[in-house]
């Protein structure tokens, strides 16, 4: 593994992080702190984070903090201006890109 130190060297099956609140509702935000450990458990600073559930951009904007560049795929036009506002306030000057508006598409079958 060479991607560097994170908070414990041997991270155990069991962690023990302080869940955060989020002013904003959402029904599935997660600590800060565990998107930050696995992130710097898996990637260095420059390097592209993915996050294909991007809901209110925790993961995006721990990313950005940790000088990562990030992509976010969010369906909920809701969630997506969250993220944005989460993202400037940690950097004003980052370049967040929304997505068109595009629906869905079942892969499993004739959409209506």
């Amino acid at each position: 593994h060479t991607y560097g130190p994170v908070a414990t060297h041997n991270a155990r099956t069991v962690w023990s992080i302080v869940p955060d609140c989020l002013t904003e509702a959402h029904v599935a935000v997660f600590p800060e702190a565990l998107a930050e450990r696995c992130i710097k458990s898996g990637s260095r600073r420059g390097d592209v984070v993915i996050d294909p559930f991007a809901g209110s951009g925790t993961t995006l904007a721990v990313a950005e903090r940790l000088g990562r560049d990030s992509i976010g795929i969010e369906l909920n036009p809701a969630y997506i201006a969250m993220a944005e506002r989460r993202i400037r306030a940690v950097d004003p000057t980052a370049t967040v890109e929304l997505g068109n508006g595009q629906q869905q598409k079942s892969l499993f079958g004739p959409n209506p």
